[in-house]
């Protein structure tokens, strides 16, 4: 079979304490056909000097800051691959997260959603780099490879919303009969830390309560049938949080994240 190319789009802003070690693992990937998109949404650290000294299918596009949502919609405008992968710029995949998706969509081509499994991994000086959570399938964009048509069918991400974009979008899809395969592995790492967005935010503040409502809405304005048959319910398409981001457990990681921090 043919290797199409597949474009990872990476947002970043201040990112330049840790987007080293995403590029590193980015470019350590089994598959090999990429182009990589770091948009920097505004950052005022040194995140374009750390970009700029990776050789390599690493292209740099700078914008006025607009939130993650924004800049992952510039590099989908302008991505010329087939399939269309997200990581942040503290994050990182499995070794075999993009060739397995890849393999997939070309067993099936009426795949649009790849999704697998999410573990959450907290930095640590004294006990060092740790695991906070068990693995868990949710809608964390990262997560899940996409064929670039999905996009051209459900609409791009949400800019409006700062955080809830990436439920708003699984939602939208499930919505638009997008077929998805769950593959039962962890494929992304997600890196809790002081700087992430999300640290510390309520429900309300990370957007939940604003996109269900914006599913009933459109329910109420009869742009979508809730009652249609569907194989599975939105919960299962969508999966579910874990029940705590950080459960205060300190197990050890392995070199599927050590081997790529310096």
């Amino acid at each position: 079979m043919n290797e199409p190319l597949v474009s990872v789009i990476v947002p970043a802003h201040n990112a330049a304490a840790h987007i080293g070690m995403t590029l590193r693992n980015i470019l350590s990937q089994s598959y090999s056909n990429l182009e990589v998109w770091v948009v920097d949404d505004g950052s005022e650290d040194e995140t374009a000097r750390v970009v700029q000294s990776f050789d390599g299918p690493i292209r740099y596009r700078h914008q006025n800051s607009q939130g993650p949502a924004a800049a992952r919609n510039s590099a989908l405008k302008i991505a010329q691959g087939e399939i269309v992968a997200f990581l942040d710029a503290d994050d990182l995949w499995s070794k075999h997260h993009l060739a397995r998706s890849v393999r997939l969509f070309q067993e099936d081509p009426s795949l649009g959603i790849v999704q697998s499994w999410t573990r959450n991994w907290r930095s640590g000086r004294e006990r060092g780099p740790s695991y906070c959570t068990d693995p868990y399938r949710f809608t964390m964009l990262c997560s899940s490879v996409y064929r670039h048509s999905v996009f051209d069918k459900v609409g791009l991400l949400d800019s409006s919303l700062r955080f809830g974009e990436d439920s708003d979008f699984f939602i939208r899809c499930y919505e638009h009969h997008i077929a998805k395969r769950i593959y039962p592995d962890v494929s992304l790492y997600y890196h809790r830390h002081g700087g992430n967005m999300t640290a510390q935010k309520s429900l309300q503040q990370l957007g939940v309560v604003q996109v269900y409502k914006r599913r009933r809405d459109r329910i109420r304005d009869g742009l979508l049938d809730a009652a249609a048959v569907r194989g599975e319910g939105l919960r299962e398409y969508c999966g579910e949080p874990p029940l705590s981001y950080d459960d205060g457990r300190f197990q050890p990681v392995g070199e599927e994240i050590l081997s790529f921090l310096k």
